[in-house]
Formats: C-alpha cells, sequence, structure tokens
C-alpha cells in the first residue's frame, strides 16, 4: 500500500512495456498506474492512463479485459463524487463481465453498480442489486466480497430506517469478518 513507491517501479515499468510494443503488458502498466493513482487521490491522472488503458483494450478487441478497465475508470469517478458518470462505467464494466466466463468479477462489480445507485439515492435499487450479487458471490465463496454486501444492506436498511435488517445483516457481515481475521472489515 505504498502508492508512491508503486508509482515509482510502475514507470520504470511502463516506459520499458512501452518501448517494447507489447499491448498486453503496457495495459497492464496503465491499470496499475490508473488504480495508484486514485490511490493517492490524484484522479486527473488516474483518469488518464485508466482511458489509455480502455483505448488499448478497445483497439485491440479484447472484450475479456473490458470490464476490468471500465470498472477502475468507475470507480475514479466514483471518489471524484461523479456519482452519474460512476454509474455509467461499472454498468459497462457489468455488461462486459457477464460475456465473460468470470463469476467472481461479475458479482463484485455488480455490488459497484449497486453502490453506484446508493450513491445516486435510488436505496431500494441499491437492495435489490446488492441480493442479486449475494447469490453469485456465495456460489464464488469470496467471503470478503460476501461481508462487504452485508455491511452495505446494513446500511442500505439503516437509511430506510428497517433496523431488524440492519441488526440482521451486521452480524452475519461482523461473523465474515472474524472468521476471516479481517480487521478493516471489522
Amino acid at each position: 500500500s505504498d502508492y508512491k513507491k508503486g508509482l515509482e517501479y510502475n514507470f520504470k515499468a511502463y516506459e520499458i512495456r512501452k518501448y517494447l510494443s507489447n499491448p498486453a503488458q503496457l495495459l497492464s502498466s496503465l491499470s496499475k498506474l490508473g488504480v495508484c493513482y486514485s490511490e493517492l487521490g490524484e484522479f486527473e491522472n488516474a483518469t488518464k492512463y485508466l482511458l489509455e488503458a480502455i483505448e488499448i483494450v478497445e483497439t485491440n478487441n479484447w472484450e475479456n479485459r473490458y470490464f476490468q478497465v471500465y470498472d477502475n475508470l468507475g470507480g475514479v469517478f466514483k471518489e471524484m463524487n461523479r456519482y452519474e458518470t460512476a454509474l455509467i462505467y461499472h454498468q459497462k464494466a457489468y455488461d462486459y463481465a457477464l460475456k465473460s466466463n468470470n463469476t467472481r468479477a461479475r458479482y463484485t462489480i455488480l455490488v459497484n453498480v449497486a453502490g453506484a445507485h446508493r450513491n445516486l439515492g435510488n436505496i431500494k435499487k441499491s437492495i435489490d442489486l446488492h441480493m442479486e450479487a449475494e447469490q453469485g458471490i456465495k456460489e464464488a465463496k469470496d467471503f470478503r466480497a460476501l461481508a462487504l454486501v452485508y455491511s452495505n444492506l446494513a446500511s442500505l436498511y439503516s437509511m430506510e430506517g428497517e433496523f431488524d435488517k440492519v441488526l440482521f445483516y451486521s452480524r452475519k457481515s461482523i461473523k465474515i469478518y472474524e472468521d476471516l481475521q479481517n480487521i478493516d472489515g471489522l
């Protein structure tokens, strides 16, 4: 999580990969640069590199990678409080994830779509999407993502004033985070 150091090394890799003209490796560097900049709160730089990554996947018609870069860009727009734009990119990512064989990505991206709806005030839609994601995440046995879904549902039901459901989902989330020994989640 030393993103400044990550930038330093990823820029070195980026320069080498640009010289080698290997679009798949260049895509990896661009995505990592975008994520590092996003984590540092430098959203304009993050957007710049992620848009360059999108250009590579679109130029090469790599539909199996679209969902990754679109979802990352949606996350940057969310951090910038540009929720409508975030929803557009998360939804694009989800649409491509549906075409892939990556079940885990499909449902974790659906959680991001649900989060974008929450940020736009569409609480009931967000709840419905979280419930849909819950089943797929259970099947994928991604317990960390499942704990997040339950935590998000607790928050959403709190906004709706349904405190019995807040307690129900909070307890489910806490149990998983304890089992995983995930201090951040707790």
